[in-house]
């Protein structure tokens, strides 16, 4: 093998020599020279090049399984851009729904809360491939789950579409669910998920319940809340809204922390609900007209990033629900406050596919 590789050297030396020196005589026809090069190049190549050892530039194919594995979440900015574009999400009527409105003279202006449907826009759709669980992969998914949401008529909203997603049928449970004012649970003893609303309207309940589950060693291992409607409309006061999420802050920080546990997991998973945009030109209620108005919700919106309770550097991870209604519009909303349930499906789906991306799971396919 060192022979012929000599052999190949001097060879390789014997024709571009000459070459060289004549090259610098065809200064007329600098085409002409690189022309000749270029061939007499691939003609020596081809007899010296097999003495050579062989570089291989294509990496041997995966197997079958991971070639068609989808993992579109490993990627570090991927990951970062597919979570801050959850919410890019766009809101319209199904065809056959709008036929059937137009045979009647009606205009579809006011929520009808199951006609209404939803879809992330086409570009972070197709950069992610955002999953819309049906029933079965929403099981597979929550198996074993225990699943809190608490707060306000909008976090029981959110659990309603949770409840939607999960049961074959929910008219069995509806009249319990929407009792004025009370807790509701739910167990899927099939697939061992716990589904639990709590009625906590403001930021006191919540504290009291997150401590509650420190001092009791049992922590949800999904907790969604969010509050802000009830003080607004019985307090009014922006400032003692932001005093009480500080104190909601020090008690959720409580859930994350444990001493006993090597690796100290984040347990649970912590999402928040903001304030829906409102629109006061539909209150029936002076009260509302009065005290729930834009500029009121720019001030609790305030307090709530000030808190750090949510946001980029907040405490949970935020369902916005504000962006979300504000992209619907008034056409997805009756009262001013409380809007189409195709809001909450959306936002429900945002939280499940947050928690593909944090823990970098291939979608359900």
């Amino acid at each position: 093998m060192g022979v012929t590789l000599q052999a190949g050297f001097l060879a390789s030396c014997v024709v571009f020599g000459p070459m060289a020196m004549a090259g610098w005589h065809l200064t007329r026809n600098r085409v002409l020279f690189f022309s000749g090069s270029l061939f007499i190049v691939l003609a020596v190549s081809v007899h010296i090049f097999p003495y050579f050892p062989v570089l291989n530039f294509n990496p041997p194919a995966l197997p079958e399984t991971q070639a068609t594995t989808q993992v579109p979440f490993m990627n570090d900015t991927l990951r970062e851009y597919c979570a801050s574009n959850l919410h890019k999400v766009e809101f319209t009527i199904p065809i056959k729904y709008q036929y059937e409105a137009s045979k009647e003279g009606e205009i579809w202006n006011q929520t009808d809360w199951d006609h209404w449907d939803w879809s992330w826009e086409h570009e972070p759709l197709h950069q992610c491939k955002y999953q819309k669980l049906d029933r079965e992969e929403a099981l597979q998914l929550l198996q074993g789950t225990w699943i809190v949401i608490a707060g306000d008529s909008q976090a029981r909203l959110l659990f309603v579409a949770l409840l939607e997603l999960l049961l074959p049928s929910i008219d069995d449970v509806r009249p319990q669910l929407f009792k004025r004012h009370s807790n509701f649970e739910y167990s899927l003893e099939s697939h061992h998920i716990l589904m639990e609303f709590v009625w906590a309207p403001y930021t006191v309940n919540l504290t009291r319940l997150a401590f509650s589950y420190r001092e009791n060693q049992k922590t949800p291992d999904i907790l969604v809340s969010g509050v802000g409607l009830w003080h607004m409309l019985h307090n009014g006061n922006h400032t003692q809204y932001g005093s009480s999420l500080l104190k909601l802050k020090q008690a959720l920080t409580s859930l994350l922390w444990h001493p006993d546990s090597s690796d100290q997991t984040l347990t649970p998973q912590l999402f928040w609900m903001n304030l829906p945009t409102l629109s006061p030109t539909l209150y029936q209620s002076e009260l509302k007209i009065e005290r729930m108005t834009t500029q009121k919700l720019k001030l609790y919106t305030m307090e709530l990033l000030k808190s750090e309770i949510t946001g980029s550097r907040g405490l949970t991870t935020l369902l916005d629900i504000q962006l979300l209604s504000d992209q619907c519009g008034l056409r997805c909303t009756q009262d001013g406050i409380h809007y189409s349930q195709a809001i909450y499906r959306a936002a429900l789906h945002v939280m499940v596919n947050n928690l593909l991306i944090v823990t970098k799971q291939t979608p359900i396919t």
